[in-house]
């Protein structure tokens, strides 16, 4: 099943006052990693992995400091590449923010995918491609 080299580390906005958009962002980064994984890429989605757990331990106010040091161990030591999902919030983002940079910084590649350009159900998964190959952080990155 998994015929693909690259390790993907997908990266996404999660924290949100409103546990509704934090919710409907889970789904979306678990089906986008459901859909690469079915195609055979090797992903790790830190949303898709840490949400339910979060639920489990009923954090009530959700920051990234909570997972930031297992993330980063993820991108250092398992993902080749970061892929970025650029839904509503990613460029405000602390965590896609410091996950970028992070893989930035150790020499790995974060990538820009074009996600949520059109409907979910109209991508074409099989030939979805990045779209920006980002080398430095661009200015949108900077933040507080």
């Amino acid at each position: 099943m998994f015929n693909r080299t690259k390790r993907i580390y997908l990266a996404g906005p999660y924290t949100h006052e409103d546990p509704v958009v934090m919710q409907d962002r889970y789904e979306i980064l678990t089906q986008i990693t459901t859909n690469l994984v079915s195609l055979g890429y090797l992903v790790f989605s830190p949303i898709t992995n840490s949400h339910p757990i979060n639920l489990r331990l009923k954090i009530v106010k959700f920051t990234w400091d909570i997972w930031r040091a297992y993330d980063l161990i993820m991108i250092a030591e398992w993902a080749d590449e970061v892929w970025i999902v650029p839904m509503e919030g990613w460029q405000n983002s602390i965590g896609v923010t410091g996950e970028s940079d992070f893989a930035i910084k150790i020499g790995k590649d974060a990538k820009v995918l074009p996600a949520l350009l059109k409907p979910f159900d109209e991508w074409n998964i099989s030939t979805f491609k990045p779209i920006i190959e980002v080398k430095e952080l661009p200015d949108y990155y900077e933040f507080m």
